[in-house]
């Protein structure tokens, strides 16, 4: 089986992966890229390609662009030819040094002050048929609902973390108690107070005593080997070796 943490559902990894699938699906579509706005600024992008990484790695610094006015206004922005667009004529003159000849982009709102957007590229000009604004806003449902559920299987990885954390963490515990109790000839509960005690005088936590008894009784050989977690033993602080 597999561990939780082998699943990438970071938004960024979730994202590239739908734009990727969708991308393809639509005939001229050769990309897509993700965009997310905070006030109408760009706050996060994610591409199917370099190339058009790249061009979205310019949009701050342009005076205005097709998914700009998309956010902005909450409609479908098309461009149909990057050659003989003056509309948005610096971004469209760096999308025609990539390649790119045509886009669409819709937007929606996420919220008061924020927005998503995607957006479709072709290498020809006009080269996205008419219901590609409709692709694209089935895309920002996807994405939406992707990002939903990556969300909720995050938190799942977080619980299965921690308890996978706090079982290893009392494994320790159990481990070193029964190494005590082999010591010192006593009960449980007594070498419990033990670690417990030893771990107020080293101000450390009682699993960081724990793993060092643990680790200790498995040195190499020519190491001291000695529980020195017995009674009346000072477990050195780890800051001052």
């Amino acid at each position: 089986m597999l561990p939780v943490d082998a699943f990438d559902v970071s938004p960024e990894a979730v994202t590239r992966d739908l734009i990727e699938r969708v991308a393809g699906r639509l005939p001229g579509c050769c990309g897509a890229t993700s965009e997310t706005w905070h006030r109408g600024r760009l706050s996060g992008r994610v591409s199917s390609h370099p190339d058009l990484a790249e061009l979205m790695a310019v949009e701050p610094s342009l005076p205005d662009t097709p998914m700009r006015a998309a956010a902005r206004t909450l409609r479908a922005v098309r461009l149909d030819d990057t050659l003989t667009d003056m509309h948005w004529r610096p971004f469209s003159a760096r999308a025609l040094d990539l390649g790119v000849r045509s886009l669409v982009c819709v937007a929606q709102a996420v919220g008061d002050e924020r927005a998503m957007s995607c957006t479709l590229y072709s290498l020809r000009p006009g080269g996205l048929p008419d219901h590609a604004a409709s692709h694209a806003a089935d895309l920002l449902v996807e994405w939406t609902t992707a990002l939903a559920q990556a969300s909720a299987f995050a938190d799942v990885q977080a619980e299965a973390r921690q308890l996978s954390e706090a079982i290893a963490a009392r494994e320790l515990v159990e481990q070193a108690k029964g190494m005590l109790m082999h010591a010192l000839g006593c009960d449980a509960d007594s070498a419990y107070r033990e670690l417990a005690a030893a771990a107020e005088r080293g101000q450390l936590k009682l699993t960081d005593v724990a793993r060092r008894m643990v680790e200790h009784r498995s040195a190499p050989p020519g190491q001291d080997s000695r529980l020195r977690t017995l009674r009346g033993a000072r477990i050195p602080n780890q800051n001052t070796g």
